[in-house]
């Protein structure tokens, strides 16, 4: 056996004829003469030393041999095509890699349906993720750990960054059935809670990992505020009854259904007003390569029919 000489033509004849079943099949496949496919085959039999067809009856056979390889020629030859098409796609500006940064309160089966796309479009491009929420994301994409993010852009955005609005996050304040809070909306006596209501009761307020917002209390409406840099933990403890925040809907939706937790209903505050801003930035003087470009192109059409606009 001696495979040094092993070619992809050769392999890529052998594949065409497993394929179409037949030599003139072959040939016709890769447009090429029959007598150059027979000779491209028989030149990779006689390197790896074993016969891949069975040429005694009408058509061409697999060989026992022939169904053992056939799995790895087409392994090679799919690596050999991919290896082009990211060599093809690096020379075009076509990024090896993608860094993202997705908040943390964004659809995580948005986030998915996203990410799945761009694959199909760009399968050559690996994607490095990162979850995170307020002023950290920002500093994610200043610090180049990622390229592009997808977060509630606070404190306001200065001008190193470009910014594109998307549909904000619908967030809900909740309780669990059986907090003080949620006793004042049911029975005989119920009615919109107050913002003194509120203020007599923990909050669950999520933190920020970094320091731009610091000394700013957005939302804040309880004297006795917990800060917690998880959505995650900040669920635990509200359906532990331990105070009540805002969360994401899409992170509630089941404890809503079952009755573990309520919607609290504020006076003064509408419900849109616990919504969470969310857009796309990256840093104005860093070019986004044609794969950012094309999730950027897919975030903001799905933004428009959220919103019900033309895209």
């Amino acid at each position: 056996m001696n495979i040094e000489g092993l070619s992809l033509d050769q392999l890529r004849a052998a594949a065409a004829v497993m394929a179409e079943g037949s030599f003139s099949g072959a040939a016709r496949r890769l447009g090429r003469a029959q007598s150059a496919i027979s000779y491209a085959v028989a030149q990779l039999e006689g390197q790896l030393g074993l016969a891949l067809f069975d040429r005694s009856g009408h058509k061409p056979q697999l060989t026992a041999e022939g169904r053992a390889l056939a799995g790895e020629i087409a392994a090679i030859l799919n690596r050999a095509d991919g290896l082009k098409a990211r060599a093809r796609g690096l020379v075009a500006g076509l990024e090896a890699e993608l860094p993202l940064v997705f908040d943390s309160g964004f659809p995580m089966a948005k986030v998915a349906t996203a990410l799945a796309a761009l694959n199909l479009a760009f399968p050559s491009v690996a994607t490095r993720l990162l979850v995170d929420h307020l002023g950290a994301a920002q500093d994610h994409v200043r610090a180049g750990r990622a390229m592009l993010a997808v977060a509630v852009p606070v404190p306001a955005l200065t001008e190193e960054f470009r910014e594109r609005a998307l549909a904000p996050v619908r967030a809900l304040p909740v309780a669990a059935s059986g907090h003080p809070l949620a006793r004042h909306l049911s029975g005989s006596a119920a009615r919109p809670l107050t913002r003194s209501d509120l203020a007599d009761h923990v909050q669950l307020v999520l933190a920020d990992r970094s320091e731009r917002t610091q000394g700013r209390d957005m939302r804040v409406y309880s004297a006795n505020a917990w800060r917690i840099a998880d959505h995650g933990a900040r669920l635990a403890l509200v359906r532990q009854g331990v105070g009540w925040c805002s969360m994401p809907e899409h992170m509630v939706a089941d404890d809503l259904a079952a009755g573990r937790l309520v919607v609290l209903e504020i006076e003064g505050l509408a419900p849109a007003a616990w919504d969470l801003p969310i857009a796309a930035f990256h840093l104005r003087d860093a070019a986004l390569g044609p794969a950012a470009r094309w999730l950027l192109d897919w975030l903001m059409a799905d933004a428009a029919q959220a919103l019900g606009q033309p895209a």
